[in-house]
């Protein structure tokens, strides 16, 4: 996998599973955003994980 790629998946996962808060949220209707944050913080985490196992994989060109 070459940065730009990883870049782009880290980037669509984040984006994912806040898209997926949003859309628990507006079904909830708590009034604060809870599962957008939580949301954010599970995808930030699997995202960082996955770059990090791509780059310790020896899978990364530089």
């Amino acid at each position: 996998m070459n940065a730009l790629s990883l870049g782009i998946q880290f980037i669509l996962i984040i984006f994912l599973f806040l898209g997926l808060g949003y859309w628990i949220d507006t079904k909830v209707e708590i009034g604060f955003p809870v599962f957008l944050i939580l949301f954010l913080f599970i995808g930030f985490g699997i995202a960082f994980y996955i770059l990090v196992k791509s780059s310790q994989s020896g899978k990364y060109d530089k």
